[in-house]
């Protein structure tokens, strides 16, 4: 459940950022890592990789606009403060 790709996404990423509450509530009752991180820059165009580098789940989530997914992330202590490569949190990206 915290196997990593390529990229260094996880199911988490994909799960959040595509809105998935029902994958989210899975990976929360398996206790899978909240704050897994993209290890690199390499998915899609150099500035999207860019931005993508070092976000969390709650992030993709937050850019998504998937309000239920990103209070399940909370409730299990998702840190909205942890910046990515370009300096920017979930905090920032939710507004």
């Amino acid at each position: 459940m915290n196997v990593k790709a390529v990229d260094g996404s996880t199911a988490w990423h994909l799960a959040a950022e595509l809105g998935h509450e029902d994958v989210v509530q899975s990976l929360l009752s398996k206790e899978a890592d909240v704050i897994a991180t993209y290890t690199s820059a390499i998915r899609g165009t150099e500035e999207e990789g860019k931005f993508n580098a070092g976000r969390t789940p709650v992030q993709r989530a937050a850019v998504g606009g998937h309000e239920v997914a990103v209070r399940m992330l909370l409730d299990h202590n998702a840190d909205v403060t942890i910046q990515n490569a370009i300096g920017r949190s979930a905090l920032q990206d939710a507004i």
